[in-house]
């Protein structure tokens, strides 16, 4: 291989790793999810909580029960890049009206999107959602009706586009740039 084609497909490839290395994604709340930094924005309305004692594994949401309706705990974020935010959430309810009056989801730009379902005090799941850089999002706890008992949700296996460990994606295209540009030196030397 001729010494400019080498040096070309070098810095192309070079250039494919450090754009994978640009798109990496936060394990956790850590690094600039990490729940303590500032970065995120807690609003607690009634007697409604989040409790960050778990971080950086969990974080937990409690809705409100003092008797006034509609009342929220949101935890949110700017997104730090573009990618995909992923998680899982466990919800348990002690209302006895059941789990229809505090709904349980996720926040994208200020909207509201449901996960938990209306019936069954104990459900969990996990969901991924797609996020632009500087989109706001996060989680909310909802009490429709403040009455009859809280329900707590524990989200966690959290993940989110920033800084921190690398997606699959990014991990594979990494993988392929490394390759590539072992393979045109060992060409190369023999």
């Amino acid at each position: 291989m001729n010494p400019s084609l080498l040096k070309k497909v070098t810095l192309a490839s070079a250039f494919v790793a450090l754009s994978a290395v640009s798109q990496l994604a936060q394990a956790d709340f850590e690094g600039y999810y990490h729940l303590g930094l500032g970065n995120w924005t807690f609003l607690t309305e009634g007697d409604s909580s989040i409790d960050i004692n778990n971080e950086p594994v969990s974080v937990s949401l409690t809705s409100n029960n003092n008797d006034e309706p509609n009342l929220n705990a949101d935890l949110t974020i700017a997104a730090q890049a573009a990618g995909t935010v992923s998680f899982s959430w466990v919800f348990d309810t002690l209302d006895i009206d059941g789990a229809a009056h505090d709904p349980f989801g996720y926040l994208l730009n200020g909207f509201f999107v449901q996960l938990s379902d209306q019936n069954g005090s104990s459900q969990s799941g996990t969901f991924s959602f797609a996020v632009d850089a500087n989109d706001v999002f996060g989680f909310r706890a909802n009490s429709l009706d403040g009455l009859g008992g809280r329900a707590v949700t524990t989200v966690s296996n959290f993940a989110a586009p920033g800084n921190g460990v690398p997606e699959p994606g990014t991990l594979a295209l990494f993988g392929l740039a490394l390759a590539g540009l072992a393979t045109i030196r060992r060409k190369h030397q023999g």
